[in-house]
């Protein structure tokens, strides 16, 4: 993730947020995809960490709903 953050940005991207499905951040990590140049840091709630915006409780009700629905 630093390095990919680091190359859009030598690239010219001029705003770059990292996302991830399940945040696992261990020591320092968030600050070094920061300090790599990236905006911010966002993931789901599927690992519950303080990147965690984004819920997949809608995704996973809607799964159940289809898979118990009468085919």
């Amino acid at each position: 993730m630093i390095k990919a953050v680091r190359w859009v940005k030598e690239q010219g991207a001029r705003r770059v947020y990292a996302a991830c499905v399940h945040p696992i951040l261990i020591g320092d990590t968030r600050d070094r995809i920061l300090k790599a140049g990236a905006d911010g840091v966002v993931g789901t709630d599927s690992i519950p960490s303080t990147v965690s915006q984004v819920s997949i409780a809608p995704l996973i009700a809607d799964a159940l709903k289809k898979r118990d629905a009468p085919r």
